[in-house]
């Protein structure tokens, strides 16, 4: 009897559990899609190429560019720091508020480009998911800090000011000394691009002060 009642309740709970795990997933399908096509770009050699931000290839009319350099990186290591960042994020993000994070990522990644063109003259490719990831960080950064001063949480206000203070601190290193924290950027053969993370930065602060909290 005990046996029979088990197997009824696990081949009930079984597609429950199926459904919310797929509902899970599909809460996020910015968040997926970003990282599989950033993933099978650092496993097909070419795209890189095809792909980055390059001030050549965009004066020749290659506009996509302009977007897709946020996509492709300069090797695995650097694709795997920039992508765990990012999916743990943008699935907080994502979820939380779809459409916020559908417009700090946009707007992210269109004024990085533009202010690495206009500002960074000398920088003639880009590449990495590093600053729409700070974009993100400053997204639900300051969302959970208006929401933990609202409610007079004061840790979590203490908190997530620190973090706030420890991303800032780490792009004044990059900015000073021209290394990174994480990735090793000489063995990759590339240098940081501070600016995008500032830029990012302050995309992700306005979205989250303009927008509307509530979720879609």
């Amino acid at each position: 009897m005990s046996v029979g009642l088990v197997t009824e309740w696990s081949a009930t709970r079984s597609p429950e559990r199926a459904a919310g795990w797929l509902g899970r997933w599909l809460d996020i399908p910015l968040t997926i899609g970003v990282s599989l096509f950033a993933l099978g770009a650092a496993f097909a050699p070419r795209m890189g190429g095809w792909l980055e931000f390059n001030r050549s290839a965009v004066m020749a009319g290659e506009w996509w560019r302009i977007l897709t350099g946020h996509f492709v990186h300069w090797n695995l290591d650097h694709l795997m720091w920039d992508l765990l960042v990012f999916v743990v994020l943008s699935a907080m993000c994502e979820r939380r508020n779809q459409m916020r994070f559908v417009v700090t990522l946009s707007a992210a990644a269109v004024l990085i480009s533009a202010a690495t063109w206009w500002l960074l003259p000398d920088v003639a490719s880009y590449r990495g998911l590093s600053g729409l990831d700070t974009a993100i960080f400053a997204l639900l950064a300051v969302s959970n800090l208006q929401e933990c001063w609202q409610r007079r949480q004061w840790l979590g206000v203490a908190v997530v000011s620190g973090l706030v203070v420890a991303l800032a601190a780490k792009i004044g290193f990059e900015a000073v000394t021209g290394g990174t924290w994480f990735v090793d950027a000489s063995r990759g053969g590339f240098r940081p691009v501070p600016l995008a993370h500032v830029v990012g930065g302050l995309c992700g602060v306005v979205c989250a002060l303009r927008l509307s909290e509530e979720k879609e």
